[in-house]
């Protein structure tokens, strides 16, 4: 659906990771590329990637991307999304992807583009728990550019609770948040997830 597009939050220190996730490895790539590769092939043509780090692009110029610089990374990944919408405002729906998520398939991406309307908001479940990535209809757009930077995006889906529709995803990707060397020491020792 070539209305949709889709952010990775790219832009965060890193300081339980102790270098730049982005640049992970994962499966013979990059969490960043994996990621892009990923929601290519679910067939998102819009795919913007917020940093703070010019080291991240540098590493990845081959990726066809919009690359969004956030100067200020500490005011969290809520500031990251606000400015990928001021950019990405004629999409009719938009993906907030989180870098430190690079095992999210792309069934998971097309299963959430085929439920989307631009009036809801998606978030994927797998075995009754929310995961990411939440996809965010176009009504929702000024919810977030004016949300409390300090709640995220979370704040939106509570204030408009009605509108968020749950999407049953056999894909437990959503819910792994690799945030630490003892987590991805874990993935790199599972077989489940990896190629």
């Amino acid at each position: 659906m070539t209305g949709i597009s889709a952010c990775i939050l790219a832009a965060g220190f890193s300081r339980r990771m102790g270098r730049p996730k982005p640049l992970l490895p994962i499966g013979g790539d990059t969490f960043l590329y994996r990621i892009v590769k990923t929601i290519e092939r679910a067939g998102i043509g819009k795919i913007g990637v917020v940093i703070s780090s010019p080291i991240i692009k540098e590493a990845h110029g081959d990726l066809d991307v919009a690359w969004i610089y956030n100067p200020e990374p500490q005011a969290g990944p809520l500031r990251s999304f606000q400015l990928f919408l001021r950019e990405f405002n004629e999409s009719e729906g938009a993906f907030m992807v989180p870098v430190d998520h690079p095992l999210v398939t792309r069934e998971t991406f097309s299963k959430l583009m085929h439920a989307f309307t631009p009036d809801k908001i998606f978030v994927p479940v797998y075995r009754g728990k929310r995961g990411h990535p939440p996809l965010f209809g176009r009504r929702f757009y000024e919810d977030l550019l004016e949300a409390p930077l300090d709640e995220g995006a979370r704040y939106v889906i509570h204030k408009r609770k009605e509108s968020v529709v749950e999407v049953e995803v056999d894909d437990g990707g959503i819910l792994i948040n690799i945030n630490t060397p003892e987590d991805l020491k874990k993935i790199e020792n599972s077989s489940q997830f990896l190629p």
